[in-house]
């Protein structure tokens, strides 16, 4: 089994920003939000992979 876990994303609140009637990267930047890391698992079974791929 593999963990990986994501790097954070920037993005931003759009919504607000429009509705505030920002329009440049400079006037929206304090409605900058960090999305959270994601984690995520996956199974790594070399024989299992196999058998999937000759059954029919």
């Amino acid at each position: 089994m593999t963990r990986t876990v994501s790097q954070p994303t920037v993005t931003y609140d759009d919504k607000a920003a429009l509705k505030d009637g920002q329009i440049t990267l400079d006037q929206i930047a304090p409605y900058r939000k960090l999305a959270q890391p994601r984690v995520s698992w996956a199974w790594k079974d070399p024989e299992r992979l196999h058998s999937a791929v000759s059954v029919k």
